[in-house]
């Protein structure tokens, strides 16, 4: 299945989250959504949590961010 692109608004701030987080970002991110507590991501979270209302957690699991 092919996986719709992320902006470049999204691609930018899923980037920064990938370079802060390292191996496991997506992971890292997957748990603040469940939890709605975001730590280290906070200056990322009003995008993170448009990115989750409008894409949500499947899409995260299958996008690339390279």
């Amino acid at each position: 299945m092919r996986v719709c692109a992320p902006s470049n608004q999204e691609r930018a701030v899923l980037s920064a989250t990938k370079q802060r987080i390292g191996r496991n970002w997506k992971s890292v991110v997957l748990r603040a959504w469940a939890t709605g507590s975001y730590g280290e991501l906070a200056d990322h979270s009003p995008e993170l949590r448009t990115i989750r209302n409008t894409r949500g957690p499947t899409w995260l699991l299958r996008v690339r961010i390279d």
